[in-house]
């Protein structure tokens, strides 16, 4: 999973509840607070987290607004759906992976060291969780004052979001986020379709949210793991998200 993919998080506020984004001054160039970031992330609806998604889809621009929190809902209800049956049996990302016989392999980073990535699935049948993330994670962390996960659930996260990619290899002709495609060229009785690469991803954060009974979104991820590299790139990303998400009104309490 590269940082474009990033996702889980703390437990700030009542997953129902939703806030009118704000969208902040791009001039400002203090670093916010993790607990101020994380606490006005947590307030966001599924919507606002769907528009998010979409602004990092090459294709975003053939869908509007309510098309692209159509098909977020949809992807995120293949991931719920694929879950649900997995926790209601009592299993732990950790053991379905077993189940598939995955490989599972920690590796502290990458090997060319060029890129930060926390996990990666690959169609041979393995799954690797990147340790250096988490050992960020941890001193980030134990300076927060709140409640948070522990090192282990976000290393559960990370692999039920990988997890899904896997059953997404399983379910390639009839899975949503795979089957539906968006029609770039037509010539005559010629066509040609391209999938829509942000409905995967939206998947499997819904999917490991099921998976690991998580009463905030995985999305959450995308900023507490960056701030464990750079504060800076982490403040970046929160006001981008947060333009993003005032486009789309909250509904009402």
């Amino acid at each position: 999973m590269s940082i474009r993919q990033i996702a889980r998080a703390l437990f700030l506020t009542n997953p129902g509840t939703t806030a009118r984004a704000t969208a902040p001054d791009a001039q400002k160039d203090a670093v916010p607070s993790l607990t101020e970031m994380l606490s006005q992330l947590s307030q966001l609806s599924e919507a606002q987290w769907a528009l998010y998604a979409f602004s990092r889809e090459p294709l975003r621009q053939k869908f509007d607004t309510q098309t692209r929190i159509f098909l977020a809902k949809e992807s995120s209800d293949a991931g719920v759906n694929l879950a649900k049956p997995i926790r209601q049996e009592g299993l732990s990302p950790e053991s379905y992976a077993k189940r598939l016989g995955l490989l599972v392999e920690r590796l502290g980073r990458p090997s060319d060291g060029s890129r930060v990535l926390f996990a990666q699935y690959f169609p041979s049948g393995k799954v690797r969780i990147y340790e250096d993330c988490l050992d960020k994670l941890e001193t980030t962390l134990a300076s927060l004052p709140l409640s948070a996960p522990t090192r282990k659930e976000v290393s559960s996260v990370l692999l039920a979001h990988e997890l899904f990619h896997a059953l997404e290899e399983k379910y390639a002709t009839s899975i949503f986020t795979r089957s539906k495609r968006v029609l770039l060229w037509k010539i005559g009785r010629w066509k040609y379709t391209s999938p829509i690469s942000c409905l995967s991803e939206i998947g499997a954060m819904a999917f490991a949210r099921e998976l690991c009974n998580l009463a905030y979104s995985p999305y959450l991820l995308d900023v507490l793991l960056v701030y464990g590299y750079n504060p800076a790139a982490a403040a970046n990303l929160y006001r981008g998200i947060l333009r993003v998400a005032a486009n789309v009104a909250p509904p009402p309490q």
